[in-house]
């Protein structure tokens, strides 16, 4: 499966590993769970083990090597041995997350898709929370997603973000990627082939713009646990590339999700905008570029002068550091606390 916006550029793959590991009687819909990884390996144990863990079965695992160097080892096969199929895929050159994954769901089999980034992990019962709601939905919600807990590199939560948006997300998705992490998402296999899998052309946002598309013909549920782990990976994160963002993915992202906010109305496109604006000045942060911040920040205000929230953003970065870090740290406040006792349920 290719995205319907970009041609295919699929490199060839050696398929390393294929075979069925245990030999479960079950009526229950097998998931298929992809793993794109590269140059990992301490971490893709982690993000399998916590695959193997998983309460619900039959799990159909899929892990594609996205050309790391060197190649992701046999030992892989031992850690994912617990589950019930497993195919281990490689790219004989980087291709990036998007196309591992559609390569994944390629040769995926399963009525259901889950997604797991290989710095991520899943709390056991994820999928046995997960797939009943689904099963048990309108054809129409094609997506469960559920709440997501970040922890720093010394495994101290560091942020929380809740799942709280079900329905029709197109608007709400417009502004921000209220869904989050695509590791937190179980999808139906018929969605993934309706939109075509992820935009191979975005090389990051890939999961915001996937989103977008299924908004488009599918509602979304929210499930409100925390049941997908993040842990910092720092510089190694393409998701804090500043730079890529705003030189690439941006300027994409406006010219292939701005027609979609114009169809609401000439004010819902400044405000998408302003909002593209508000998250470029996000990872300007990220980044410690907080005199890029306040140019992205000023943009957004410009953009859209009735919204209360890009003037504060530039208020918070007015002298940069100093200003920034303790209004973000009283911001986070609650947020910690309440993903703290969720942890230790």
């Amino acid at each position: 499966m290719t995205s319907p916006l970009a041609p295919s550029r699929r490199s060839p793959t050696e398929v390393a590993t294929r075979y069925a590991t245990t030999d479960r009687s079950t009526d229950r819909e097998l998931v298929s769970v992809v793993i794109p990884t590269h140059d990992r390996p301490a971490r893709l144990r982690r993000a399998i083990r916590s695959v193997a863990a998983q309460t619900y079965g039959p799990i159909e695992l899929i892990v594609v090597d996205d050309a790391s160097s060197p190649p992701v080892s046999d030992d892989i096969d031992r850690v994912a041995a617990r589950v019930d199929r497993f195919e281990r895929h490689r790219f004989v050159t980087n291709r990036g997350g998007a196309a591992a994954r559609n390569a994944g769901i390629e040769e995926s089999s399963g009525e259901f898709i889950a997604f797991l980034d290989d710095d991520d992990r899943w709390d056991p019962a994820k999928l046995e929370r997960q797939v009943p709601r689904l099963r048990a939905a309108p054809d129409d919600v094609g997506v469960v997603y559920t709440s997501v807990v970040q922890l720093d590199s010394d495994g101290e939560v560091n942020a929380v973000t809740a799942a709280t948006e079900s329905g029709d997300l197109t608007h709400r998705l417009l502004r921000r990627n209220v869904v989050g992490t695509v590791s937190s998402v179980l999808l139906r296999s018929d969605a993934a082939a309706a939109v075509g899998g992820f935009d191979e052309r975005f090389p990051s946002w890939q999961d915001w713009a996937l989103y977008l598309r299924l908004s488009k013909r599918y509602r979304f549920l929210a499930l409100d646990e925390p049941l997908v782990v993040r842990h910092n990976a720092g510089a190694g994160q393409v998701s804090g590339d500043y730079e890529t963002k705003r030189d690439e993915t941006a300027p994409l992202f406006r010219r292939t999700f701005r027609p979609l906010a114009a169809r609401e109305g000439t004010d819902d496109a400044r405000l998408f905008d302003a909002f593209v604006e508000y998250h470029l000045g996000q990872a300007a942060i990220r980044a410690e570029s907080y005199s890029a911040a306040r140019r992205h920040f000023a943009a957004a205000t410009r953009l859209a002068p009735r919204s209360l929230l890009f003037p504060l953003a530039l208020a918070s970065v007015a002298c940069g550091r100093a200003t920034y870090e303790p209004l973000e740290r009283l911001a986070t406040v609650l947020p910690l606390r309440r993903a703290k006792r969720a942890l230790q349920r």
